[in-house]
């Protein structure tokens, strides 16, 4: 019985109190129970548990393993490839995805297709499009179109302007317009830049809901159209200002609505337009017919609480001895100043 008790390998000890409650539970969700085990999964195995962060990890080396601190590499993932396709590389993974989906593997293909096909193919947006350009038509030249008069020179590709309208080379030549392919290598003006990483994406949604696409359109609307568009407010307006217009800050002047008048009624002016709106429904426009009024008609104008009888005392009763204010009219007001 002595031997095999000498033979048993050492007694495994348990995480007991050492570690903190949270990290005991993440350990013995993912198996751990001692400390051997503890030391066993040290540092990879630990890291790559469910629930283990740097902060919990951290918290382990203090308790067991004193002086350590492991920091691990950082670990980048493999490029994601599109099987079947050799587009693989010259394009992002996103784009080459979208054209495998549309039928198009090869360099070839992509440079065959014809321009309006491209524009139509699902997912493939401006930028996809622009990469497209970057990567194969960069030093291609249209034949649609005839050199320019004044500087000789034809025109660059561009196949996002199909989408956006917009091109990424200054040029000068006029919209191509002679062929099917010329509807999507448009040339416009120069001074269309298209927003981009320009703004944060809450900022361009709002203005591209107003109509704006462009920072030139940013710069058309500044800054009273920009201020009164829905979705832009003060803040939005700052994020702009320092993307587009550095130095710049502008403070809208507080607006003052017209005051409003109530047709068909003498009182506008003398009365706020609550009281006059008030009366008028109560069929009184008029000041005659206000200071005629009886003390019960008056009462019984729905609406016409202790604050408008206040304004109507004050500015048609003032100068009146105190038997012309009607004797409910003033016991109303009386009861209001008591409560």
């Amino acid at each position: 019985m002595m031997i095999s008790m000498q033979d048993d390998p050492q007694a495994e000890t348990p995480l007991g109190d050492l570690l903190p409650l949270r990290v005991k539970a993440v350990l013995e969700r993912n198996g751990i129970h001692t400390v051997e085990g503890v030391r066993q999964a040290y540092p990879h195995t630990l890291l790559k548990m469910w629930g283990m962060g740097m902060f919990r990890f951290g918290e382990i080396e203090k308790a067991l393993f004193p002086g350590n601190s492991f920091t691990p590499k950082r670990v980048y993932s493999p490029v994601r490839h599109v099987e079947g396709s050799s587009l693989n590389g010259p394009l992002s993974p996103g784009t080459v995805l979208v054209l495998s989906r549309a039928g198009i593997y090869t360099a070839e293909q992509l440079i065959a297709i014809d321009p309006n096909e491209l524009t139509e193919i699902r997912g493939l947006g401006v930028h996809k499009l622009r990469e497209i350009e970057r990567a194969f038509f960069s030093g291609r030249t249209s034949t649609t179109q005839p050199a320019d008069s004044t500087n000789g020179k034809a025109s660059p590709l561009c196949l996002s302007s199909a989408r956006e309208g917009l091109v990424s080379q200054p040029v000068q030549n006029p919209m191509m317009q002679n062929s099917a392919a010329s509807t999507m290598l448009r040339v416009i003006d120069p001074h269309e830049i298209p927003l981009g990483d320009l703004l944060t994406a809450q900022v361009k949604s709002a203005l591209e809901r107003n109509g704006i696409h462009t920072v030139e359109g940013v710069r058309r609307a500044y800054p009273q159209a920009l201020i009164e568009m829905r979705g832009i407010g003060i803040l939005r307006l700052r994020k702009i200002e320092a993307a587009l217009f550095p130095g710049k800050s502008f403070t809208p002047t507080r607006r003052t609505t017209s005051r409003q008048t109530i047709k068909g009624t003498s009182l506008n002016g003398a009365l706020f337009p609550g009281t006059v709106q008030i009366l008028a429904r109560g069929g009184i426009t008029t000041e005659e017919q206000l200071i005629a009024a009886s003390p019960n008609d008056l009462l019984k104008i729905k609406g016409l609480g202790a604050v408008k009888l206040q304004e109507i005392e004050s500015l048609f009763f003032a100068d009146h001895a105190e038997t012309s204010l009607p004797g409910k009219l003033k016991g109303k007001l009386n009861n209001s100043e008591e409560r």
